[in-house]
């Protein structure tokens, strides 16, 4: 009995220490597990920021297609006068493309305010003879200076 009391407490003894063994390795695995994940990692060097632009020439050769061509319409039938732009010229946005000749309009219209003219001035002239009060025949007095009193 002696012997197997012996090896009852042999066997004890190695259970404990495997044991002891065991959750002393999880602990030390437990606390230094994000040191040894620290080593993995890249070593980065934070530096206060300035103000720069960044620069990152980009270079090649291609080939550019339009995402849209208008054709230009002219509804009031007038002449060109110069044409701005040239195929394949690059142009902005609101960028002159062509020019007209617009002498007809201007001596339409300068001929449209000589009518307007003459039109308002025999009117006036009929409110005066028939000595007319109302708002449309009303002509206000020339503007005078004011005078200072001194």
């Amino acid at each position: 009995m002696d012997l197997e009391m012996q090896s009852h407490t042999r066997r004890k003894r190695k259970i404990k220490l495997l044991a002891a063994f065991f959750f002393g390795l999880i602990l030390f695995v437990t606390f230094f597990s994000n040191t040894f994940q620290q080593l993995t990692y890249p070593k980065v060097k934070t530096i206060t920021p300035i103000f720069q632009q960044l620069i990152y020439p980009i270079e090649g050769e291609g080939k550019l297609t339009p995402l849209k061509i208008d054709s230009i319409y002219d509804g009031t039938g007038w002449k060109v006068a110069q044409i701005e732009v040239e195929t394949g010229d690059y142009v902005k946005k609101g960028q002159k493309l062509i020019e007209f000749d617009t002498t007809i309009a201007r001596h339409s219209l300068l001929d449209e305010e000589a009518s307007y003219k003459k039109l308002s001035y025999r009117r006036q002239a009929s409110c005066v003879k028939k000595k007319c009060t109302l708002p449309h025949c009303y002509t206000p007095p020339p503007n005078r200076s004011p005078t200072t009193s001194r």
